[in-house]
């Protein structure tokens, strides 16, 4: 064996070109204003804005974009400590294309979202929106996030103490706090407060082979319900 020899470690391609700074100016917004928590779904409205770099509006102009939804917990920095919860989450994530558009005289365009269709769900959109130039496949792309959700308002719930694990006859207290869509507190009594206990119990089940077996399935078992009123500043 020749040590002189050389051997091929590897390669990789790549292209070398020179650097064209973007000639448009892109902006999306997808609700009027600053959404501080959530956008109720009628609220939603994706527009896109373009410019030339010297101001003047980039009129008919290609458009084209794409949405995320994806199942998305409501938390919220304002409310480090509180836990919020809604039933009504989005199961699955959604990918979609949506319809090509151009831009007006204006430099703006509309999308067409189509979220009637989760209007029940809560969820985080996503949108990526790209303006090409006139002429070539170059685009400057812009992209927003928002939380959705149909609720009125939402529910958070902190505790001083641990709730993984309670002992039996120990005291727990829980602080309760409604807050609107703006994120600011909001009196209601449109709420039931139920206690819940969660028991698992073992079952016989009859498997596909015909084999019985037994499976540890959760029951549901309400102890008690009552109607709250939250101030506020809450309640506990």
């Amino acid at each position: 064996k020749d040590p002189r020899r050389n051997s091929r470690l590897g390669e990789v391609g790549f292209k070398v070109r020179d650097f064209e700074p973007d000639r448009l100016k892109v902006n999306l917004t997808l609700a009027e204003g600053t959404v501080a928590g959530w956008a109720r779904p009628e609220v939603v409205q994706a527009r896109v804005l373009a410019r030339h770099l010297f101001g003047a509006p980039a009129s008919d102009r290609r458009v084209t974009a794409e949405m995320r939804l994806s199942p998305a917990f409501p938390a919220f920095p304002q409310y480090p400590e509180y836990r919020f919860h809604v039933d009504d989450v989005l199961k699955d994530a959604v990918k979609e294309e949506l319809p090509e558009s151009r831009t007006d005289a204006g430099g703006a365009a509309e999308l067409d979202l189509g979220l009637k269709r989760f209007a029940r769900n809560t969820y985080q959109l996503h949108v990526t929106a790209r303006v090409f130039e006139a002429q070539g496949g170059r685009n400057v792309a812009a992209e927003q996030t928002v939380l959705v959700s149909n609720a009125p308002y939402l529910v958070g719930v902190r505790s001083p103490d641990s709730l993984d694990y309670v002992s039996k006859k120990a005291a727990r207290k829980v602080h309760l706090l409604a807050v609107g869509p703006d994120l600011k507190p909001i009196a209601t009594d449109a709420l039931s407060l139920t206690r819940v206990e969660y028991r698992y119990v073992s079952v016989l089940v009859k498997q596909d082979n015909g084999v019985y077996k037994y499976e540890s399935q959760r029951r549901e078992i309400v102890h008690e319900s009552e109607s709250i009123y939250l101030a506020t500043s809450g309640s506990e």
